[in-house]
């Protein structure tokens, strides 16, 4: 049986909130309307058994669960007491649901290492899970038929499915209790391509992906992207989120969030990866602006490439490398990187400098490059600032203002500041 898919038509409810924007400079008045926020239809399953019809899912346990059984298990929260066939669960506590059972597995510690992997790394990975199980519940060939008569998904087929991590693998309760933590705290949320979901390929700690893709260049939503912060643990273009490399982007890879900054949320890992996509929730609200942006590098021109300590009066030139990570290209000269200045005790400052683009950022792949000097330093006395980039166009002004999308921060010291060791972001 082949997969019912809802077709993309202007009958969809979709809400653009348009924004007029200059070409090139702040006073040209031949401006463009272009969307920057998107309402999407939300996922769709043909099979009645499926999620999101239903909040529970058919799952066939023989790979992970003793005896083989065929579960009904809820798919994001709680657990569940009993098999199909009404016996006992394997625990105490039964069975977990479905997401954190995929995620205790695919993003779980492998000892004798345990990485910890970031709450934004979770959540980033509970979406991608939950997107995939939309797509692929109850597809024949892809084991979705279980227990012989039931729509549902194998525990093994598209992305693995262990209900029964011991505690001690995942690092204790807590950490435990991270998982079910991150699935809930985004539950329903998941991710649409041209109003529909999609087969979400990931990558998990190996390099491998979820599933082999079907074609050797990848297919939008997913791109070959650049991953510059991971490149130890995975060198290919390969398509779709890598796991150990979504972790760097969540965490950021120095101290003060320079040369490959920590992103700062989920939705920055995945609008890195699925090119073109709408992040909403079960009711078809966005949870994401149609206009996105995320800083692959900020380049200070020193030997760490971190910021070097700034002096009133001083000028301190900054490349910084952008990916264009929403549904649309940004047309050359339309937009323009600037930012703001921030510290504790003081409203933020936002900066009159503006670095127009002068080609158009498309969606995805490649980036862009902005040069510029950072002069503009405001007289709030010694200590730790922030610097927050953030995307500016005339009419709408900055992004994180007429938008929920975040800005990039980056620390920055002023003459004289208290050395604090580096504590790995959540």
């Amino acid at each position: 049986m082949k997969r019912y898919h809802r077709l993309w038509l202007p009958a969809i409810a979709a809400i653009f909130l348009t924004l007029a924007v200059a070409n090139s400079s702040e006073g040209n008045q031949n401006k463009q309307s272009i969307p920057t926020s998107v309402l999407a239809a939300p996922a769709s399953n043909p099979y009645p058994e499926c999620p999101p019809n239903t909040a529970s899912i058919w799952v066939k346990c023989d790979f992970f669960c003793v005896g083989n059984p065929t579960i009904n298990i809820p798919l994001e929260s709680g657990y569940d007491m009993t098999d199909a066939d009404g016996s006992g669960p394997d625990t105490a506590t039964g069975y977990v649901n479905y997401v954190t059972g995929v995620l205790w597995q695919e993003i779980g510690p492998v000892p004798p290492a345990v990485p910890r992997f970031s709450d934004k790394t979770m959540e980033a990975m509970a979406v991608a899970a939950r997107t995939l199980v939309y797509h692929a519940c109850g597809v024949e060939g892809w084991g979705g038929i279980v227990g012989g008569i039931h729509r549902g998904i194998d525990d093994n087929q598209k992305q693995n499915y262990n209900p029964l991590r011991p505690v001690s693998e995942l690092g204790g309760e807590a950490e435990k209790n991270r998982y079910v933590q991150a699935v809930s705290r985004d539950a329903g949320i998941h991710m649409t391509y041209l109003n529909d979901d999609f087969d979400v390929q990931y990558r998990n700690k190996t390099g491998s992906r979820s599933a082999p893709f079907p074609t050797a260049t990848p297919t939008l939503p997913h791109i070959a992207v650049d991953d510059p912060v991971g490149a130890t643990y995975d060198p290919l273009r390969n398509p779709g989120l890598a796991q150990i490399n979504a972790d760097h982007w969540a965490s950021g890879s120095t101290a003060n969030n320079a040369k490959h900054p920590a992103w700062p949320d989920y939705r920055s890992i995945l609008a890195h990866y699925y090119s073109y996509i709408s992040l909403v929730n079960s009711a078809g609200n966005g949870v994401a602006p149609g206009i996105r942006w995320n800083a692959l590098t900020i380049d200070w021109y020193t030997s760490s490439t971190q910021p070097p300590i700034l002096i009133p009066g001083g000028t301190y030139p900054v490349k910084v490398t952008v990916q264009n990570t929403g549904i649309i290209d940004l047309p050359q000269g339309q937009w323009a990187l600037s930012y703001k200045w921030a510290k504790k005790g003081h409203t933020d400052l936002n900066s009159t400098k503006r670095v127009w683009t002068n080609a158009t950022i498309v969606k995805g792949d490649p980036s862009y490059i902005f040069t510029f000097a950072v002069d503009d330093l405001p007289n709030w006395g010694t200590g730790p600032y922030k610097l927050k980039f953030d995307l500016f166009s005339q009419s709408a002004g900055f992004l994180s203002e007429s938008s929920n999308w975040p800005t990039q921060d980056v620390d920055v010291c002023v003459i004289l500041c208290v050395a604090l060791p580096f504590i790995r972001r959540q």
